[in-house]
């Protein structure tokens, strides 16, 4: 994912986009290092797996972000070269 890709992720994240009926499978185990470099993946399940990370699993509350993860998350996007479509 490049620096625009990013953003428009995160900026559909913080506006409270979650697409729940949209599969995130595709990305599950990203910080794992056998995870496959180049993958495909749609922009509404990169923000369906962000929410799911970064506001339910790790957050205190659901109103806050967990601004580290979150920070994790956009990494292994970037180092893993996922391919947004």
């Amino acid at each position: 994912m490049n620096k625009k890709d990013l953003k428009l992720v995160v900026d559909e994240l913080r506006a409270g986009k979650s697409y729940p009926d949209v599969d995130d499978s595709a990305l599950h185990g990203i910080a794992l290092s056998d995870f496959p470099k180049g993958k495909v993946v749609r922009k509404e399940a990169v923000v369906r797996f962000l929410n799911y990370q970064c506001r339910w699993l790790f957050a205190q509350d659901d109103s806050e972000f967990d601004e580290e993860e979150l920070t994790n998350c956009l990494g292994w996007l970037k180092e893993k070269r996922v391919v947004m479509v």
